[in-house]
């Protein structure tokens, strides 16, 4: 459904996408299924999504040579932000993946592999016995048609160590080769496997949180290619003559310049064109349909008002949100077990080193208040609020950078400000009393 409209069209008939009606050919089946349309729904929510999470960057915290690292975290020199998107988006269409650390001998650093949901085979979740099955696929550019090929790798927790095996076929035969990857001071102890499911880090199977989005766009397919297909069949007027003998229809043809001559005297001709409103109940669930599409997560096909209230915007994407928030929170979980494992890797305490890895939350954007600013700037100076805090909400509104930092604003305070213009900080305004009117004089 993400891949879109043509993915959909290739496995109609494979998966049960669209069912071939009885007794159809299969070349009108063909006609039948490319007929249909499928809006691009699914795509754009899961794009839109993403957008909102990472509109700003994520927070990342550590050890300088974990920072270092995260720059770099798969072999084509990915970062962590870009797993942690990658990661997101399959839980947004699958619920499901898993994220592997490796250590890559060629480029003497650590590495991610992430593998979608179809490519997880077999697991065993019992502690201390963990295992797992996945598939990698590939491509031999050697051949002329760039075949593509498959590995199977089994990842295995066995008396207190981690093993792989890899299987590949060769020269039409399975080869098996064992691997022990290693650390300094011995065998891993501990399985660098994250399996991510939508709400839980762990080995249970959850249905994908965008399963009735998908399921709803599968059957504005089904209505659209009947729709199609109707139009198709009554959409032409066909003629319809009577009376004519079978040998004489062979050579009548219809046109403007185009006499037509018909001896037997009870012989008609007409067009026979469709009169009903059958067809249109068709067309009225597809639209009904795409907007209830629209309604579970398609914000973006949806118009927005011009003038929306930060407030209004957070309350039509209440149960958006609450998705997100928990899709998030996962991601976060799954790339901090990642980083505990780094450590480990490295024989390094967990308890004791500190590192975080947290994703935007705010996914409206909330426009800037000028009045909203000079009072957070009054509090300030009055010392009723912090500069930190003070700090946090001006970033809030955006006015800082999202990477910048409440002592890197300070630095650039003080380099920037002269000696002499440094001011005391300007007193609260007071507010007078006025004087009693009539009004509040009688009461």
């Amino acid at each position: 459904m993400y891949i879109g409209e043509d993915a959909v069209k290739l496995y109609a008939k494979q998966y049960s996408y669209l069912y071939k009606p009885e007794k159809m050919p299969v070349d009108v089946f063909t006609d039948y299924v490319n007929r249909a349309s499928l809006p691009g729904v699914f795509e754009s929510t899961v794009s839109g999504r993403l957008g909102d999470i990472f509109r700003k960057s994520p927070l990342i915290e550590g050890p300088d040579d974990l920072l270092e690292w995260c720059e770099q975290v798969t072999a084509n020199s990915q970062d962590i932000t870009m797993i942690a998107s990658k990661l997101l988006r399959e839980l947004m269409i699958t619920g499901r993946c898993a994220l592997v650390l490796d250590f890559n001998d060629k480029l003497q650093r650590h590495q991610i592999h992430l593998y979608k949901a179809e490519d997880i085979l077999h697991w065993n979740d019992e502690l201390g016995n963990e295992s797992i099955r996945l598939r990698e696929t590939s491509y031999n550019t050697n051949h002329v048609m760039a075949e593509t090929e498959e590995r199977f790798l089994d990842m295995r927790m066995e008396e207190g160590r981690f093993v792989v095996e890899r299987h590949e076929l060769l020269d039409g035969k399975w080869a098996t080769e064992e691997l022990a990857p290693t650390r300094a001071g011995g065998q891993l102890d501990f399985f660098p496997v994250v399996v991510v499911n939508s709400d839980e880090i762990g080995f249970d199977v959850n249905d994908p949180p965008m399963l009735n989005l998908a399921n709803l766009l599968l059957s504005f397919f089904r209505n659209s290619a009947d729709y199609e297909q109707g139009l198709h069949a009554i959409g032409v007027p066909t003629p319809v003559i009577t009376g004519m003998r079978p040998e004489d229809a062979k050579n009548f043809s219809l046109g403007p310049y185009t006499p037509i001559v018909m001896e037997q005297p009870d012989s008609k001709a007409y067009y026979l064109e469709f009169a009903g409103a059958g067809i249109n109940h068709l067309k009225e669930a597809m639209e009904e349909k795409l907007i209830q599409s629209v309604m579970m997560g398609a914000r973006l096909l949806q118009p927005r008002r011009q003038v929306e209230s930060a407030e209004a915007a957070k309350t039509r994407m209440g149960a958006e949100t609450s998705l997100l928030n928990n899709l998030t929170r996962v991601a976060e979980l799954a790339i901090e077990v990642i980083f505990e494992n780094w450590l480990k890797w490295q024989n390094r305490s967990v308890e004791e080193t500190e590192f975080k890895f947290e994703l935007n939350k705010d996914y409206i954007e909330e426009s800037f208040n000028p009045d909203a600013l000079r009072v957070i700037n009054e509090m300030e100076l009055a010392g009723v609020m912090s500069p930190q805090s003070a700090f946090k909400l001006r970033k809030r509104f955006e006015v800082y950078d999202d990477t910048l930092t409440f002592e890197e604003e300070q630095e650039l305070i003080e380099v920037n400000e002269p000696e002499d213009a440094k001011l005391e900080p300007a007193p609260m305004p007071q507010l007078q009393p006025q004087p009693p009117t009539e009004e509040t004089a009688a009461a």
